[in-house]
């Protein structure tokens, strides 16, 4: 947090000629990276002013991006946005806008040679599907991209998010789950946001109601044991936007209980909601 601050001091002290001065040494792909690092690590405090300055910046920019990086560039800064949750999604247009257009212009061209229409690289795909649950879903914005394009980043989203194995962790969880509940479900697609929830139950407890489990192992943490953007970004949409409640199980916690105590600390959970 320290560094991030640090950079903003940076970046936003001064007068306002060494403002500009520092601001215009920035070029589009920095100013991508920065507000993604921002993101990455969950930065959420970050200064408004910055970003502001940042895509100020970086706006006028966007028509001088290459064809062949438009969708990775636009959906990095737009992923940043959605995870930043940032106040004003007017912010965001330009960058619909402009893959809104790249995607019209690539159908077209490979309509007219008779080819194939072009899928967004995996990576893109999820986080403009992302950016565009927090625009629509979470901030209640109409849509900027072509019904076509939102369906093929949805389809891919739910490919990306569904794990191919289930970890030791996660197994672990389940096993203890499965002896106090009614039923257990793993790997669960979201219906509101496309997210592929860890284990789903049901409590005798709490009228009939679905709880979602979400099983979090290192990967989702910085050094610091502060969950990443990407989990945070999907534990608040998850939240927002789904119907199940929600508890987050971080490896931490259960890695450093003995056996008898893992099936407290479940009942524990089950009983908060």
């Amino acid at each position: 947090p320290e560094l991030f601050d640090a950079m903003s001091q940076t970046i936003l002290g001064g007068s306002s000629n060494n403002n500009k001065s520092k601001l215009d040494a920035f070029e589009a792909y920095g100013i991508a990276d920065t507000l993604w690092a921002y993101a990455l690590a969950d930065h959420t405090n970050i200064d408004p002013k910055l970003v502001d300055a940042l895509l100020y910046k970086v706006i006028p920019m966007i028509a001088t991006i290459p064809s062949s990086s438009c969708y990775k560039f636009n959906s990095i800064i737009l992923w940043s946005l959605a995870v930043l949750d940032c106040t004003n999604p007017n912010r965001a247009i330009p960058f619909f806008t402009e893959i809104a257009r790249q995607y019209h212009s690539t159908t077209t061209t490979n309509n007219n040679n008779n080819g194939e229409e072009l899928l967004l690289p995996g990576a893109s795909a999820s986080q403009l599907y992302q950016a565009s649950l927090w625009y629509i879903g979470e901030r209640q914005q109409e849509s900027l991209l072509p019904n076509s394009l939102q369906r093929e980043i949805q389809s891919l989203m739910k490919t990306d998010y569904r794990p191919q194995t289930i970890s030791r962790l996660q197994r672990e969880v389940g096993e203890v789950l499965e002896k106090e509940v009614k039923y257990l479900r793993e790997e669960v697609i979201c219906s509101q946001t496309g997210y592929s929830i860890d284990i789903v139950v049901q409590n005798d407890d709490n009228e009939g109601e679905e709880i979602a489990f979400e099983v979090d192992g290192p990967s989702h943490f910085n050094n610091n044991r502060s969950p990443t953007g990407s989990t945070v970004l999907k534990r608040r949409q998850l939240r927002n936007l789904g119907t199940r409640q929600l508890i987050s199980i971080p490896y931490w916690e259960w890695d450093k209980l003995k056996s008898e105590k893992k099936r407290e600390y479940i009942r524990k959970c089950l009983q908060q909601q």
